[in-house]
Formats: C-alpha cells, sequence, structure tokens
C-alpha cells in the first residue's frame, strides 16, 4: 500500500481548508487505498495569516524536520498563501524530492498569486524552480488556476465537497414545510468573525431591515478571530436594542450545526476575505437549500448559479437591497432554494471530491 503524508491544517480552529483536509484524512476510500500520515500546519488565529512571530518559526522548523523524516511515496501540501508558510512549503518540496517522493500542492484559497507576486526576483526565482519538481497542482476552481503564476506545469481543478447525507431529502423537505409556515425570516451567518469575512456588515444590513419592518433574524456562528470588532458588534446591538432579532451562538458542529442550516432560510457571506477560495459554508448552505448572498471573490461566482444572488463589493446598502429582495420576493426564493440543492448534488458532493483526490493519489503514483 502507498504511504501518502498529508501537510496542511487540521481542525481545530475550524475554518474551510482544515475542513477539506478533514475530510480527505477520514475518508474510508481514501484510507482503504492509501497508509496516511498527517503533519498538522494549523494555526491558532487564521485573522492574523502571515504576520511574523517566533512561534511560527519554531512551528515551521518542526514541521519540516518531520517532512524530512517521513519516508511516503507521496507528499500532499496544503500550500500556503502567506510568504513565511511558503518558504516553508518550498523547502519541504525541495527536500522530499531529493527522496524521489512525489508532490502534489493543494491551494485552498485565492492568495497564493498575490503572495508570489510581491517575492523578490530572487525569491521568484526560487519559488519558479522549486514548483517545477511539483507533479500535480490542485486549485478548486478555473479562475484560481493563474495563482501558480505559470509556475507548475499540471495544474487540476477539484471541487470542495460534503457528503450527500449529511443533510437528506426527507430532513430538507421537512425543513421546507416548517419555512413555508414561518413569518419571520431567518439569516444565517456561518463563518469565522473575521472583518473581512463580513459578519458587521450583514449585522448591519439586518438592523436596517429590522427598523424599517421586516419580520427577519441573524444567526452569527463561527469562531470568534476580530475582538475588537466582536466588541463592536455587540455594542453596536445594545445600541439599536437589537439582542433579540441578531444572536452570535459560537462555534457550531455535528448535529448542532446541521439543525441550525434546516432552521435557517437564506445564508449570508458578504467576504472580501484576501484569500477565500470555496467556501465549505456556502457548500453546507446549499447542502441545506439555502439561497446564498455572497461576493465575486475566489471562485465563489461558480456556486451561486441561479440558487442566489452574487455581490461584486460588500456594502451594507447592497446587502440589506439583495436580503430585502429575497425576503419580498417569495417565488424566487423557493426557487433558489430548489436550485441551491440541485447545483450542490451535481457539483459539490465529497464522492466528487474524494473520487478526484484518490484519482491523482493514483496518477502521480503510478
Amino acid at each position: 500500500m502507498k504511504e501518502v503524508t498529508i501537510i496542511g491544517p487540521i481542525p481545530p480552529p475550524i475554518h474551510g481548508e482544515s475542513l477539506a483536509l478533514d475530510n480527505l484524512i477520514k475518508s474510508e476510500e481514501i484510507n482503504n487505498s492509501f497508509s496516511i500520515n498527517v503533519l498538522n500546519t494549523n494555526r491558532k488565529n487564521v485573522s492574523n495569516a502571515g504576520k511574523f512571530s517566533f512561534r511560527k518559526i519554531l512551528q515551521d522548523i518542526n514541521i519540516i524536520y518531520k517532512s524530512y523524516k517521513q519516508k511516503s511515496d507521496i507528499i500532499y501540501i496544503s500550500i500556503s498563501q502567506t510568504k513565511l508558510g511558503l518558504l516553508r512549503d518550498l523547502i519541504i518540496i525541495k527536500l522530499v524530492r531529493r527522496k524521489s517522493s512525489k508532490i502534489i500542492t493543494h491551494l485552498h484559497g485565492n492568495n497564493l498569486g498575490n503572495t508570489i507576486d510581491k517575492l523578490t526576483p530572487l525569491e521568484k526565482k526560487i519559488t519558479k524552480h522549486t514548483f517545477g519538481l511539483i507533479d500535480t497542482a490542485i486549485v478548486l476552481g478555473e479562475k484560481l488556476v493563474p495563482n501558480y503564476r505559470n509556475m507548475a506545469s499540471h495544474v487540476d481543478v477539484v471541487s470542495n465537497g460534503i457528503s450527500k447525507d449529511y443533510i437528506s431529502i426527507a430532513e430538507l423537505s421537512d425543513a421546507n414545510l416548517k419555512r413555508a409556515k414561518s413569518k419571520t425570516l431567518k439569516l444565517l451567518y456561518l463563518s469565522n468573525l473575521i472583518e473581512s469575512k463580513g459578519f458587521l456588515l450583514a449585522t448591519k444590513a439586518v438592523i436596517d431591515l429590522v427598523k424599517e419592518g421586516y419580520k427577519v433574524e441573524l444567526v452569527l456562528a463561527g469562531a470568534i478571530h476580530d475582538y475588537d470588532k466582536y466588541e463592536e458588534f455587540k455594542e453596536l446591538l445594545q445600541k439599536e436594542n437589537c439582542k433579540e432579532k441578531i444572536k452570535y451562538i459560537g462555534v457550531v458542529t455535528g448535529k448542532y450545526k446541521k439543525d441550525l442550516l434546516l432552521s435557517s432560510d437564506i445564508m449570508v457571506l458578504p467576504t472580501n476575505y484576501k484569500i477565500e477560495g470555496q467556501p465549505i459554508s456556502i457548500i453546507e448552505g446549499m447542502a441545506a437549500g439555502l439561497p446564498i448572498v455572497s461576493t465575486n471573490v475566489g471562485c465563489i461566482d461558480d456556486m451561486i448559479q441561479n440558487n442566489g444572488i452574487l455581490l461584486e463589493y460588500p456594502t451594507v446598502s447592497d446587502l440589506k437591497v439583495s436580503i430585502k429582495k429575497l425576503i419580498e420576493e417569495e417565488k424566487l426564493r423557493m426557487e433558489y432554494s430548489d436550485n441551491s440543492r440541485q447545483h450542490f448534488e451535481k457539483n459539490y458532493s465529497l464522492d466528487n471530491y474524494i473520487a478526484r483526490i484518490k484519482d491523482i493519489f493514483n496518477d502521480v503514483s503510478r
């Protein structure tokens, strides 16, 4: 059995990249075909990505050492999108390639190209040479291919995915019956509380809608990373007397998260996060039949195909108008709901994701 060493972030903390790797590591199909080793690169605070610290340097040295000690047939690296992380990954690629290991890199975002552009001429030359050692590079969508800046010879597209059984058709049907009877529309923000992810924008938009008399509520779920902005959020709720209409419930997992998705009517993610790729939270929202309101960053535009509203740039005003449209046009909202589930089943199932990764593992190991 071929050995695969997976190098990348594993929960906790929870974010799209760590969830994608967790699905891969726990896949029965992958584990039945390959012997899996894991080196966890997760940081405690993803909102400080790219900032220097001695703790990060020590952690990276340890990861490099452990990578070098591995004797795997395939090294799968969830490639970093920050300069420090990228330099670490370049060292790993150089070291393990000397052992004749096959190299796969998987980009789970949209900031690698920007990081490469900011490198010095010498650093770019080193990066180009090292990327030339990669057997297969992976991106989440076609729009993300340019992130490799033509330095990788072979790039495959593999979309993220979650299990079709995560939310069954029967569970979705029951949820739709309850949604039809509800007089209050429930909005869901399901992501880490990072300012650039748009949680404050969503809060302000809903406050405005409540003031205008719309029967709407907002639930925010995820880990707090921008504590100053979270304090601003709490002060805003206090000032506007909206504590009953807008609630933060912390990190949700398992059945609690599924129930939250099924009890919601619309998902909002007005993100402008610089490394946004293909949010798994949106895939979860589609699985729950939720219309999606999000922004044209990463490859989110591939995810919103007649199943929601795509904003070019997130503002409170534009977000409010989009939500209001879905509140007032029930037929459109129901149409987007049906399309969301269909789009998920066709393009973003875990079966597809695992099958594509397994094929790539087999191809490079031949």
